[in-house]
């Protein structure tokens, strides 16, 4: 069963657990109701924001992993939900500290690189960008631009450590090396490096 699982992928119940998955899309909304816990929903949606740019150049260099090759097809679940757990985060922190949003987003002081705020707001716009093209809608109008517009992920991941690194100084360490780990895992796909063959 662990050769299956590991090897060839296969996962029980993967299309109920797939379906499930997008019925978590509705998680995040809850923020409107608590706000209390919007450093929860920006955790949440940092470590799926990590499993959705990881698990493809994984793929690629580990290519005798099969289960590497069905999570690819949770991707798109995944990203969608990192990216509105992302989006409550900040929506949250704006309710919570009773400035007003949307109007908020213009306001210059958000805007401030020397602090966390400038860094989260970019991130912030970044991903809701890629959520509202991620549908047949996007496909169909930007055509081969929509690939692009799909990888402003890596920069949003990016831009969301050097947020954390602001936020809570004692993980800075961490948030450099996870960074350097999807570079390195990049350029080793790109390069299409195999380090575990069939």
């Amino acid at each position: 069963m662990c050769k299956n699982f590991f090897f060839k992928g296969q996962i029980p119940y993967f299309s109920a657990f797939r379906k499930l998955l997008m019925i978590t899309w509705l998680i995040p909304f809850y923020i409107f109701v608590d706000q209390s816990e919007f450093g929860s929903f920006g955790w949440a949606g940092w470590w799926l924001l990590i499993f959705t740019v990881y698990v493809r150049p994984l793929s690629d260099i580990l290519p005798k992993l099969g289960i590497l090759k069905t999570l690819i097809m949770l991707r798109k679940e995944m990203g969608i939900l990192a990216g509105l757990f992302i989006l409550a985060h900040g929506i949250g922190f704006f309710l919570k500290t009773n400035n007003p949003f949307p109007a908020s987003l213009w306001n210059p002081k958000f805007w401030n690189f020397n602090t966390l705020f400038g860094w989260g707001m970019a991130a912030f716009i970044l991903i809701l960008i890629v959520l509202l093209v991620s549908n047949k809608w996007g496909i169909k109008y930007l055509k081969r631009w929509w690939k692009p517009v799909q990888r402003l992920t890596y920069p949003v991941m990016i831009l969301s450590a050097i947020h954390i690194s602001f936020a809570e100084d004692e993980n800075k360490i961490t948030m450099v090396t996870l960074v350097i780990i999807m570079a390195i895992l990049w350029i080793l796909a790109n390069r299409k490096v195999v380090l575990w063959k069939n």
